[in-house]
């Protein structure tokens, strides 16, 4: 009879610690994909910050979107460039990145001298 009752909580053992193993991976690939899409956030928003200051890119309001190949083919940006209200020379970038199972959104300010 011991031994049925240690053979049972062994299986109760494994069974939940399979469970957790699979909560941990699948926590594991949403924080990947959560930091896959700072990263292509952030490199979509320095790429419109530093044309915007440099001049290489005229603000006009419009609305931009695409996507990054490789193997970021997944996320799918947007970006818009907006004057910010009752400030001169003051434009807004909002970048909102969105992937199969979530999006981020990251924006800035710029001062075009």
């Amino acid at each position: 009879m011991e031994v049925v009752a240690a053979i049972v909580i062994l299986g109760l053992v494994a069974v939940s610690s399979m469970t957790a193993s699979s909560s941990i991976l699948w926590s594991a690939e949403r924080a990947r994909q959560n930091a896959e899409g700072d990263i292509v956030a952030t490199r979509v928003l320095s790429e419109y910050e530093m044309s915007l200051a440099s001049g290489f890119l005229v603000p006009d309001g419009a609305s931009t979107s695409g996507t990054i190949e490789g193997i970021w083919a997944s996320y799918d940006w947007s970006v818009s460039v907006d004057p910010v209200t009752r400030e001169y020379r003051l434009w807004a970038i909002d970048v909102e990145v969105e992937w199969p199972t979530g999006s981020r959104r990251l924006g800035t300010r710029v001062f075009l001298p």
